[in-house]
């Protein structure tokens, strides 16, 4: 599986190959319409400026496909969650207020920190309890 780091060096690539072949079509056309001023005689500057126009447009678009595709998975993801229902008391807390948990899908516990807590102490009074009964 590719990493973010490659995909976005390829994302990189991409986009200087398209600025090197804008840079070269120019070229090309530079050289061309110069050909074409001394075999017809016209104006040099009324081809390049329609030449150019022309090519500038067509890189504006796939420019503009290009920022498109790049952001759109990005538009896709939705909304970052905030806020998240502990399990055991049913109420909806901030993500802050859960442990933090790797194996969890969002990187939280499922319990919160307070049911935690209650737990605990809980755990705590019935072991006292049974070291008293004993």
């Amino acid at each position: 599986m590719a990493s973010s780091s490659n995909l976005e060096h390829h994302k990189l690539t991409r986009f200087l190959f398209t600025i090197s072949v804008f840079i070269t079509a120019t070229s090309v056309l530079a050289v061309y319409t110069t050909i074409m001023t001394t075999h017809y005689g016209i104006k040099k500057d009324d081809i390049q400026a329609r030449s150019i126009t022309h090519l500038v447009k067509s890189q504006v678009r796939t420019t503009n496909v290009v920022i498109r595709n790049c952001y759109l998975p990005v538009m896709k993801t939705g909304p970052i969650p905030i806020s998240k229902k502990c399990t055991l008391c049913k109420s909806v807390k901030l993500l802050n207020q859960f442990e933090i948990d790797d194996k969890a899908k969002d990187k939280h516990a499922a319990i919160c920190k307070d049911c935690v807590t209650k737990q605990s102490h809980a755990l705590e009074n019935i072991s006292e309890w049974l070291n008293a009964v004993d």
